[in-house]
């Protein structure tokens, strides 16, 4: 339906009106060389043929914790396209750039044309 770029930040809204959206335009600083890292905690329930006991559903997952060092960080920022509530599943969720993002695509007011991006449609005929 629509793509919008802000300040080096993409959200695109799709027909169905579900909003997709990169991380803010910078690698999380706990994730540069000599940074501490990240702690992560996941909760994993995928062992789905032991969830059901006596016919009642029962969760028989546990929490699992990780960390994400400086020399592993990840995807950088704005390679990453995703639904802001699929970060409490993901370990992006817990880097710096994806911290508190809007809900809503940005209005673009007074909107006069790209200042860093030109296409030219002349080019090649």
């Amino acid at each position: 339906k629509r793509v919008v770029v802000v300040n080096n930040q993409a959200f695109i809204t799709t027909a169905q009106n579900h909003l997709y959206m990169s991380s803010y335009p910078f690698d999380d600083p706990r994730l540069k060389p000599g940074g501490p890292g990240i702690d992560y905690q996941y909760f994993d329930d995928t062992d789905y043929l032991s969830i059901y006991t006596d016919g009642k559903k029962k969760s028989k997952g546990k929490y699992y914790y990780g960390h994400t060092r400086p020399e592993s960080p990840g995807a950088a920022w704005g390679t990453v396209v995703f639904m802001k509530a699929s970060l409490a599943h993901l370990t992006e969720g817990y880097k710096a750039n994806y911290q508190n993002l809007p809900d809503k695509e940005p209005e673009v007011v007074g909107y006069k044309g790209w200042t860093r991006m030109y296409c030219d449609m002349d080019v090649g005929k």
